[in-house]
């Protein structure tokens, strides 16, 4: 039995890559769909049994969040790539060096977030101009999401080298447990003790913390490479130096992204909580629709890293066309659904008829360009997982520098009708210039192993 074999992974460097991708794609794209439950359920249950600013409340607490896990999901992603390519080139010895070089940056970064995120909370949702009649219940409800941001780390470590491994099954049956857990916890939390929108936040925390402890006991039980002898639970830095190569632009990339995103929330603020409100529904939605280009994103990562660590760049361009066009099949399928029941997926959330007018303008919007930020997506998985840091970093300045400009400049001619057509005109211009990057070929040059 070969060492790919053992690990129980999917080997992505032979064989036909239609399969291959479907086959690791739709784990994915489920698992990020049960996590979605956790803000989902939160919405749900807040605004259907607590009220409709409670429910606005935890909207806009979702750039604040990520605006700080955006850093520690960025090295994550350096991880990630690292293991992939380490296991395309079936190194063992690496793949044990990039697991305890993780587990010491990410512990530190979990621990530290959580400590900035408790405290400067409150300041954050002030600088993104947090309407004061749902201020308290923001930050109350944002605290102790930030208190659980090491339960949160360690699944999606997890998940993430697993994924690079070529196992995308097991964080799916993770999250569909804890998914579950996190739905009754609300209902339990919330309507039998009365905790409001503090109960939410806890069935949140616990939810995540089950499932990485689930996640972990596989992967000790399964995953011969997790059993590291003491000797070799020291950071490698060779190996630390090649993850922050990766992870640094990552996380800066996206961290400044979520600036935009919250430069694009405080122009929506000033617009009043009915705004607000409808905001925060369509976000829900916008996660969960581009899930489809998220999975293939990821598909194509794993793909990249391993047969780049491989040496097989023919397969990593043959990849591309075949993920265009499971990307535009998939979002066939999407954007129709959610331009036809725009008003019915806003009602599930809410009852308010100015939230749901508010909010059915930009589904339908967003529902056109949703291929855009598929293929967006799946370029900025390709570039990182080469190693192409200055694509990413250029495409990420270009994102936020597109938004900003777009979530200033569109309402100042167009007032409120503008609004929808702020994150559309940001995917659209981030893909072209994601198109020129690969089209470039100087993906081919950067492996980092």
């Amino acid at each position: 039995m070969s060492f790919m074999e053992k690990l129980k992974t999917e080997d992505m460097t032979e064989g036909s890559i239609a399969p291959k991708l479907l086959v690791f794609a739709f784990p994915i794209m489920f698992s990020s769909l049960f996590y979605l439950v956790y803000s989902l359920a939160d919405s749900f249950v807040v605004g259907r049994f607590v009220s409709g600013n409670a429910l606005a409340a935890v909207s806009v607490t979702g750039n604040a969040t990520y605006l700080l896990y955006s850093f520690v999901g960025g090295i994550n992603m350096g991880s990630s790539v690292i293991m992939a390519q380490a296991c395309g080139a079936k190194n063992h010895v690496k793949m044990k060096k990039v697991l305890a070089t993780s587990i010491w940056v990410l512990g530190g970064l979990a621990i530290l977030f959580t400590i900035l995120g408790i405290t400067l909370g409150g300041a954050i949702l002030r600088l993104i101009q947090t309407p004061e009649d749902i201020f308290e219940m923001a930050r109350a409800y944002m605290t102790i999401i930030f208190a659980g941001t090491l339960s949160t780390v360690f699944y999606d470590w997890l998940a993430a080298i697993l994924r690079a491994f070529g196992n995308s099954f097991v964080p799916l049956l993770c999250l569909i447990a804890s998914g579950v857990m996190n739905v009754i916890l609300d209902l339990v939390f919330v309507l039998c003790f009365g905790m409001g929108i503090e109960g939410a936040a806890w069935a949140t925390v616990i939810s995540q913390a089950s499932s990485g402890v689930v996640c972990f006991y596989y992967a000790w039980i399964h995953f011969p490479v997790f059993h590291l002898k003491k000797n070799e639970l020291c950071p490698d830095w060779n190996v630390l130096k090649k993850i922050l190569l990766i992870g640094i632009p990552a996380a800066v990339q996206d961290s400044i992204i979520t600036v935009s995103n919250m430069v694009l929330q405080g122009v929506m603020n000033t617009y009043g909580t009915i705004v607000v409100l409808a905001y925060g529904i369509v976000s829900k939605y916008e996660l969960v629709c581009m899930q489809v280009g998220d999975a293939l994103g990821n598909a194509i990562a794993t793909f990249t890293g391993q047969n780049i660590g491989a040496e097989k760049l023919d397969r990593v361009s043959r990849s591309v066309k075949i993920t265009t066009l499971l990307n535009f099949a998939g979002y066939a399928i999407v954007s129709p659904l959610i331009y036809i029941f725009a008003e019915r997926c806003m009602g599930v959330f809410t009852n308010d008829s100015q939230a749901i007018a508010v909010g059915s303008q930009f589904l339908r919007v967003y529902a056109v360009f949703f291929p855009a930020l598929g293929i967006l997506i799946l370029f900025q998985n390709l570039l990182r997982s080469a190693g192409d840091i200055r694509a990413t970093i250029c495409m990420g300045i270009c994102e936020v520098c597109a938004r900003s400009a777009f979530s200033l400049g569109l309402p100042l001619f167009l007032k409120a009708a503008g609004l929808p057509l702020v994150s559309p005109f940001t995917w659209l211009t981030s893909m072209l210039l994601g198109l020129f990057f690969y089209l470039s070929g100087h993906w081919k040059k950067k492996r980092l192993l």
